[in-house]
């Protein structure tokens, strides 16, 4: 079995479907890797739509609770967790 990890994201992009207009979004991810959330987000935005990404590493497994105190905005973030493949 793979060990994931908690990744927090903030993506940069250029909306293609609103005339290119500048937009950003945040959402956390359960992976393997940074890599493998990269991948995922060029899938979903398309490479050249993307002009800058933040990934941030919780630093803790997927059996660790993850508490508001400790990271402020998760639980806005967390109301459409995406698990990469």
């Amino acid at each position: 079995m793979k060990e994931l990890w908690y990744y927090l994201f903030q993506v940069h992009f250029y909306d293609e479907y609103a005339d290119f207009e500048k937009r950003i979004e945040r959402g956390v991810m359960c992976a393997e890797s940074k890599v493998k959330i990269m991948e995922k987000l060029e899938q979903w935005y398309g490479e050249g739509n993307i002009y800058n990404i933040r990934i941030y590493d919780v630093d803790m497994d997927t059996n660790e609770i993850l508490f508001e105190k400790n990271f402020p905005g998760l639980i806005d973030v967390l109301e459409c967790p995406v698990e990469v493949d």
